[in-house]
């Protein structure tokens, strides 16, 4: 290749470039009372005995999306055995509906199963630890895989994603 022709970028997507604007969606979809979700907008208004929890587990699941099915506690993040450019963009929607549902305090993930991860996949991590840490929410780490230590050791990114 020569000096005056452009090489292509090896990534199309950058995944960090409109972090400010779904935080800010993230932060106007948790201002919205239940009445702007109308999944949601009846179970208020019934008595317990009225309520089909499978019914109501079904739509907060829609809502939140799938970090808050009924498998798991809303927060905890099984981020799966591979975490490359190509997984990056599920698993940011992932996160971010996570993050819209976010209740508590204190949100957790799960990296024990990591296989394989990329500088893709540490940057989304990276980014999405740091937007916890603006809202308030610790993150705590339930397990930590041989390959995720490692790559956050080589691009120095321990502290950042705070690893135990």
């Amino acid at each position: 290749m020569t000096a005056n022709k452009m090489q292509s970028p090896v990534m199309a997507h950058d995944p960090l470039a409109d972090i400010d604007e779904l935080s800010s969606a993230a932060d106007d979809l948790l201002a919205d009372g239940p009445d702007d979700l109308p999944e949601l907008a009846g179970l208020a208004d019934l008595e317990l005995s009225e309520i089909d929890l499978a019914e109501a587990a079904a739509a907060i699941a829609e809502v939140a999306g799938p970090a808050a099915a009924p498998n798991g506690p809303v927060g905890a993040m099984d981020l799966g055995e591979v975490l490359s450019i190509r997984e990056v963009g599920e698993l940011h929607q992932q996160l971010l509906n996570s993050l819209i549902a976010q209740e508590g305090a204190e949100f957790s993930l799960d990296g024990g199963a990591l296989q394989q991860i990329d500088g893709a996949g540490l940057q989304l991590l990276t980014a999405f630890v740091q937007e916890l840490g603006r809202r308030g929410i610790s993150c705590q780490w339930q397990r930590v895989s041989t390959a995720l230590r490692e790559g956050a050791e080589t691009l120095g990114l321990v502290e950042a994603l705070q690893l135990p």
